[in-house]
């Protein structure tokens, strides 16, 4: 619409245009001079600028003389209009006036109005350039006033105020239409530069002004507020709250109540607060909060000094410690430590800090709240800081609490270290956590360090004597799992000596432990009757009962006691609650060695009928057959040694079975079969011991067929002709060098072996030869020669040493970071592998190859084979589920990855229990479901993780979910937490956490600075007047759609015919 009004005024006005210049070119040359330039003036003085234009261009026409006086005028009067019709070449035009005319007394005139033409246009500093060159007693008494307003105000916006100032001075007492609004921006500027009874003065003559009446008893208001008297605001600015044209009633009311606050009136101010809450300053949000504070409305107080925020400084000090008194009485504990915390971060009251510091540490304690062992942390602090307080004896009391309740155990230990004279309950406490740090390293793998714990344990064993010796009884285990069997065994009976052990719920376990320590070294007396005593001391029935006599059983069959042997098998599988498959297979080989095949046969055939999956069970079918041969049933025999070539083709019964069927049918005159059964071993296996026995056995079916041709041509086929008769040399040089290996001579006999190689490249041992010499480089720990000779027994057909090789080759590939040839290897080893051991760890290594890989779903799958094996201990459970959640969890199945990161959380002493719990709480945050997050992270806190690092990023977290909960104190309490409280600097922790502080702080300072800003900052623009500014509006390119406060709008009347808007 105004586009549309507009363009009717600007067609209006070219067609009156048109019509006068037609006018004028008609009746020009019937007006004389004189009468053109008197026609030009009286157009001008009607302000009817662009005829005046066209009469005194014409009159320029017919001037002769174009230096004349009046040509001279017509030129700054045709100027001086362009300015007024807002003409583009306006501004050029007075310009070339001046070039043209440099010595006209018009001059001034025209610095002055291209002052004002620059003024109209906003561009104050332009302005000023033009005004600046005017001589203003140039000027008529109007225009000087005008002068010195445009002057102020071009500076007022340039914030030159000292120099607006100097030029408002000189009309404040002048009458007229600039001498209210020079009264104005002379008070305000008066008030900018806090003297305020000047800025008072001034703004008091403006009290009664229908213009500015709307804005000054705010200014008189605050500066009242700003000189202290304060009883004087509360007499004067109640009047105007109800006063629907005053500006700003928010911000009266608030500095009434802070009026009724300085004066200690806290119930009379609070109503007046409560108005004026928009426009608060930290400053306004701590008097509102005191007031609350003081009435007792300790809820309402909390919300209040929450907000102060800002930077450390001792508003916010003094905030906090009334937030936590606030906090207190609510019974808020949480939130009381969390306020103390940050006061007693602060130093601008030493009182008060140390209140604080004192109870927050008190506060963490009742709370149980000790992520990075704050409470400690915080006691020792207070009583380094304050040696001399009366409080010193309380704290002390607190921190021996402290250390027989903690669980944070290696900060306690330090804080412990740092008391040089221990009394007898920190003494008591320092043997407890010691004890338990202890474990927490045992759990943690890391025996060494937790045996140094038990031992300083062991310092102050006076104090507890079951504690004393469980530290021994875990120094015993620590050395078993390291290796050191004896020590182990040495220290377990020192524990079944102790005073204390009795009562311990290991006491069992020590005879158990002691048995299998002897059983490692190959003593079998020694672990037999330890073995025997822990049955006899357990005497119920449980898989550690079952084990024992398992073990028992193997003590009696490795001595060839078999009588014995059986029985204990027997017993292992009566009171078994796992699988009692490896007891029925031994009890069948004791009895079977007892000359009872016929048992032998039955437990064997047991296994077979009820253990189809057992990992024994090719070592019962062969031995079921090898039985039935005896029990001269053949057939039977055969139908097995045929089932176990078919089922397990790549073992090593499968080469055994075949030479078996080969001789069983030789016996039977069954010579193609026999034959058919030896070459299959030969070809099949070429690299197996059973190959040599083939050949022979082929000699001797092919001797009695008389048939000797075919023999010596298969040989040949084979490449076996010459090999036939083994070379001695040959031999006796392998067997050298493999008796120095095997002596334990390992450098001469990894030498022998070397010369064995170069010496009989194509030799019958190179491929024993070639396992042991990489097996001694592994001993040697030359881990890439090793590497090589392996791979060389690999590149050979299945043969005896594939398992071990496999197992030594993946491994070292899985070391080197070679994950895909590990992954390839322990695939291959866990299908071929007849160790039970083996099949576990080709099992456990591929998983962790294709976790290494990032193969997430071939992760998962790798996961659940790991977890069908037997018996598998519980760190490799949990590291299992943690790497299947994790697959889960980079796969994006969240739902998945939580079930698992459940289980391995549980416990989060372990790094992966900690790592678990803290991506189950981003998960939860990520889906936006903050509540359950932030449970997840408290529970974290609770477990008094030793994984600092997990439990910070948990941190960082938190901080997240709070301000998505739009609790930002919370947030930065948290992040503060972190920046006090972590102890490692250099894994990024630190510095994300005060990056992630610094924005919240910059944050809160910018949205300060609003509000403080708001409040001091009046700022107007000028125009020329109501008419000529929709002119601008039309003109100009920026039009006055800027944001317009309050003031501003109800002044635009009034300022718009004094040039300003």
């Amino acid at each position: 619409m105004r586009n549309k009004c507009n363009l009717w005024i600007l067609t209006s006005l070219f067609f009156l245009c048109l019509g006068y210049t037609a006018q004028a070119q008609k009746s020009l040359t019937h007006k004389s001079s004189n009468q053109l330039w008197q026609s030009a003036m009286e157009m001008f003085q009607n302000k009817n600028y662009g005829g005046a234009r066209h009469e005194f261009a014409d009159f320029v026409k017919m001037e002769e003389d174009a230096y004349s006086d009046r040509s001279t005028k017509a030129d700054f009067y045709m100027a001086w209009c362009s300015i007024e019709l807002f003409r583009p070449e306006a501004e050029e035009e007075m310009k070339a006036f001046i070039r043209k005319h440099p010595e006209s007394n018009l001059k001034q005139a025209a610095f002055f109005q291209l002052g004002r033409q620059q003024y109209r246009s906003k561009k104050y500093k332009d302005a000023l350039e033009w005004l600046k060159q005017v001589d203003i007693y140039a000027l008529d008494s109007d225009q000087r006033t005008e002068y010195q307003f445009k002057m102020g105000y071009s500076y007022f916006v340039e914030k030159k105020y000292e120099e607006a100032r100097k030029f408002f001075f000189e009309i404040i007492e002048v009458s007229g239409e600039y001498n209210a609004p020079a009264n104005y921006y002379y008070a305000h500027i008066a008030y900018l530069n806090e003297n305020y009874q000047t800025a008072l003065n001034g703004f008091e003559k403006l009290i009664k002004n229908k213009t500015f009446q709307p804005i000054v008893p705010y200014y008189i208001t605050q500066i009242y507020y700003l000189q202290e008297k304060y009883t004087k605001v509360i007499e004067y600015a109640p009047q105007f709250l109800e006063d629907a044209s005053v500006t700003r009633s928010d911000e009266i009311a608030k500095m009434i109540g802070l009026s009724h606050y300085q004066l200690k009136e806290y119930q009379k101010a609070i109503p007046f607060l409560d108005k004026g809450t928009k426009s608060f300053s930290r400053e306004d949000r701590f008097a509102y909060g005191y007031c609350l504070y003081k009435q007792k409305k300790f809820g309402e107080a909390v919300e209040q000094f929450e907000k102060v925020g800002g930077e450390n400084d001792e508003l916010l000090m003094v905030a906090n410690y009334c937030l936590a008194d606030c906090s207190l009485q609510l019974g808020d504990k949480q939130g009381a430590k969390v306020a103390f915390a940050s006061t007693a971060r602060m130093d601008f009251d030493k009182n008060m800090q140390q209140d604080a510091l004192f109870n927050f540490a008190k506060l963490t304690y009742e709370l149980s709240y000790s992520p990075f062992n704050e409470t400690i942390k915080a006691f020792d602090e207070y009583l380094q800081k304050y040696p001399d307080s009366d409080r010193n004896d309380e704290a002390y009391d607190y921190l021996v609490k402290v250390y027989m309740t903690t669980k944070n155990y290696g900060d306690a230990l330090l804080s412990m270290d740092k008391i040089a004279k221990k009394t007898p309950e920190i003494k008591k406490a320092y043997q407890r956590v010691s004890w338990l740090r202890g474990l927490e390293l045992m759990k943690q793998l890391n025996y060494s360090k937790a045996i140094d714990s038990f031992n300083a344990a062991l310092e102050y064993k006076i104090y507890n004597s079951q504690i004393a010796a469980e530290c021994i009884y875990w120094k015993a285990e620590a050395n078993y799992r390291m290796g050191d069997f004896t020590k182990a065994t040495a220290l377990y009976n020192e524990f079944l000596s102790s005073p204390g052990s009795g009562a311990s719920e290991y006491y069992e376990r020590a005879y158990y432990n002691i048995a299998y320590a002897y059983f490692e070294q190959d003593k079998y007396n020694e672990a037999s009757d330890w073995f025997r005593k822990f049955v006899n001391q357990y005497n119920e029935k449980s898989n550690y009962v079952s084990d024992a006599c398992n073990r028992i059983g193997d003590c009696f069959f490795l001595n060839r006691d078999y009588k014995n042997a059986a029985e204990y098998y027997r017993k292992s599988v009566n009171t078994s609650k796992w699988d009692n498959d490896y007891a029925l297979y031994q009890q069948a080989l004791s009895v079977g060695l007892l000359g009872d095949s016929a048992e032998k046969s039955r437990l064997l055939q047991q296994i077979r009928t009820s253990h189809p999956d057992s990992e024994y069970l090719d070592d019962a079918l062969y031995e079921l057959a090898n039985a039935k041969v005896k029990l001269d049933d053949q057939t039977t025999a055969v139908s097995i040694y045929k089932e176990l070539v078919s089922k397990f083709p790549n073992g090593s019964y499968a080469p055994k079975s075949l030479l078996q069927l080969g001789q069983l049918n030789y016996n039977a005159k069954e010579y193609q079969k026999a034959i058919a059964a030896y070459k299959e071993v030969v070809i099949k296996y070429p690299q197996s011991e059973e190959k040599k026995s083939a050949f022979m056995g082929l000699k001797n079916v092919y001797v009695d067929m008389n048939n000797v041709n075919d023999y010596f041509a298969f040989a040949e086929s084979v490449n076996e002709g010459g090999g036939i008769r083994t070379s001695e040399k040959d031999s006796l040089s392998y067997i050298s060098a493999e008796r120095l290996y095997m002596s334990g001579e390992t450098e001469k006999g990894t030498n022998a072996l070397g010369d064995y190689l170069m010496n009989f490249p194509n030799g019958m041992f190179q491929l024993n030869a070639q396992f042991y010499k990489a097996d001694a480089a592994l001993n040697q720990q030359k881990f890439d020669e090793a590497l090589a000779g392996f791979e060389q027994v690999l590149s050979r057909p299945n043969n005896l040493f594939t398992e071990r090789a496999l197992l030594a080759s993946s491994q070292l590939n899985y070391r080197n970071k070679n994950y895909t040839q590990a992954k390839k290897q322990f695939s291959r080893l866990a299908q071929m592998a007849e160790i039970p051991e083996n099949v576990k760890l080709a099992k456990v290594g591929y998983m962790r190859a294709v976790y290494s890989l990032k193969e997430y779903q071939n992760t998962i799958q790798a996961v659940g084979d790991v977890l069908e094996l037997p018996k598998l201990q519980e760190e490799l459970i949990r590291e299992a589920k943690y790497k299947r959640g994790k697959s889960y969890f980079n796969l994006a199945n969240t739902t998945a990855a939580v079930t698992d990161f459940k289980e391995v959380a549980k416990e989060t002493k372990t790094a992966e229990g900690a790592e678990a719990k803290y991506l189950m709480a981003k998960i939860y945050l990520e889906k936006g479901q903050y509540d359950m997050a932030e449970k997840e992270i408290n529970e974290f806190i609770e477990m008094n993780s030793p994984h600092h690092y997990w439990l910070a990023e948990s941190f960082l977290l938190l901080s997240d979910v709070f301000l998505k909960k739009n609790d930002p104190f919370q947030a930065r309490y948290t992040l503060q937490s972190i920046v006090d409280n972590y102890a490692v600097k250099n894994d990024g922790i630190m510095e994300r956490a005060q990056a992630k502080l610094d924005v919240l702080l910059a944050g809160e300072k910018k949205a300060q600075e609003k509000i403080v800003n708001k409040e001091v900052k009046v700022q107007f623009e000028g125009a020329d007047s109501t008419e000529s500014n929709k002119l601008f509006e039309k003109s100009s390119e920026k039009s006055d759609s800027l944001q317009m406060d309050e003031e501003r709008i109800m002044l635009e009347k009034m300022l718009n015919r004094l040039d300003i808007k």
